[in-house]
């Protein structure tokens, strides 16, 4: 698979010239095994990571401008709060998918017990990209992460984006 600097996905065949991005600080990023910038100032991010706990490994190629998708996370007594932002907005809605399909933006969120991660659930983040639950008691865990993928923002596909906290 190629993706060209202007967006297309084409499959197969090769890119005409010399390679003109350069390597680039993964500031912010989580999972990118290469992080590169065009002279368009565009930056593009080759991430791989398990969104499901156990589950297979997954290719995401990102291609975005600015600041990455950025993902808070806190515990204020037994309520887990954060909140995605990209572009200086929330992250919330539907994000559309290279074919055309419209997926629910959702973070995941798990907890960490007996050293395994374990999946919380998935939440649907308000307009504001804010979303918070209430930990029941099975999901005790000395650590909280929450994961996204990156949401498709017009000609931007926004990096997946990742926060851990600890309760100790």
């Amino acid at each position: 698979m190629i993706v060209p600097a202007h967006g297309q996905l084409t499959h197969g065949g090769s890119l005409p010239g010399p390679d003109v991005s350069r390597p680039a600080a993964a500031g912010g990023v989580p999972f990118a095994s290469a992080v590169r910038r065009t002279p368009d100032g565009r930056l593009w991010a080759l991430q791989v990571w398990r969104p499901q706990p156990g589950g297979p490994l997954e290719l995401h190629l990102a291609r975005w401008r600015g600041a990455p998708t950025k993902l808070t996370l806190n515990l204020s007594g037994t309520r887990l709060k954060g909140r995605a932002i990209f572009a200086g907005h929330g992250v919330s809605g539907f994000s559309t998918t290279l074919e055309g399909k419209r997926l629910r933006i959702y973070v995941y969120l798990d907890y960490l017990a007996g050293g395994a991660w374990h999946r919380m659930l998935g939440l649907a983040p308000h307009a504001d990209g804010s979303f918070q639950v209430l930990v029941r008691p099975p999901w005790k865990g000395t650590r909280y992460r929450a994961t996204m993928l990156g949401p498709n923002a017009g000609a931007s596909f926004a990096p997946d984006a990742r926060a851990v906290i600890s309760t100790s």
